[in-house]
């Protein structure tokens, strides 16, 4: 199989890349694999096209984010309902100890997200997901929100942990990005009859897992 070049769209601009055009290509690539899982299909792509969007973006490149910052791993996320299933998929690889430790975590912060946006904010509630060694531990298919969430000064990421009215300065041209690679999202899910609906990450997650209580 050829994966799909998005650099090619994106040219010296990845605003350049609309909706329409990743709807395009992602559509054409699952009707010619067929067999496959069409909502790892569908995050594949997207995720793909983020990293391209990562790797060209002058924006991004100004960005203030860095590995191990990890202050926006305090804010309350909302996903698809299909990026919760494939990250429930992919805890299954975690060893017995690491898997039965984060879903607790999911449990009790899914209890928390039931509170709202601000509530869960304040509570400077950390990720599920972050590790003690302030990694992520689903890095590799974390959902579209993650993955383009970005700042452009650290040092009011730091002192606006728990302030939901903290107003990170960020990149629009990486929000407008960000939107365009939602909608795709959404009409792909919509188009393949899969569930578009939005959730906070850890109650979707949460959800994911109950459905499939085997490992």
């Amino acid at each position: 199989m050829n994966d799909t070049d998005y650099s090619e769209h994106m040219e010296e601009d990845p605003a350049h890349i609309t909706a329409a055009e990743v709807f395009v290509d992602v559509c054409a690539d699952i009707e010619k694999n067929a067999s496959r899982n069409i909502e790892a299909c569908i995050g594949k792509h997207i995720n793909r096209c983020c990293d391209e969007v990562c790797r060209v973006s002058k924006a991004f490149a100004n960005s203030s984010c860095k590995a191990g910052c990890s202050f926006c791993c305090t804010l309350y996320v909302d996903v698809f309902s299909g990026e919760a299933n494939l990250i429930a998929a992919n805890m299954k690889a975690m060893p017995n100890k690491d898997f039965e430790a984060v879903r607790q975590r999911i449990q009790q912060n899914s209890e928390l997200e039931n509170n709202g946006i601000d509530e869960y904010i304040k509570r400077k509630t950390k990720c599920a997901f972050l590790a003690d060694t302030k990694k992520c531990m689903i890095y590799k298919c974390r959902p579209l929100a993650c993955r383009l969430y970005n700042s452009l000064n650290v040092k009011k990421c730091m002192l606006g942990v728990g302030n939901p009215d903290a107003g990170i300065p960020r990149s629009m041209e990486l929000i407008g990005i960000r939107n365009i690679l939602s909608e795709a999202t959404g009409l792909l899910y919509g188009h393949f009859g899969i569930d578009a609906t939005m959730t906070s990450l850890h109650r979707g997650v949460l959800a994911a897992l109950n459905r499939n209580e085997g490992r």
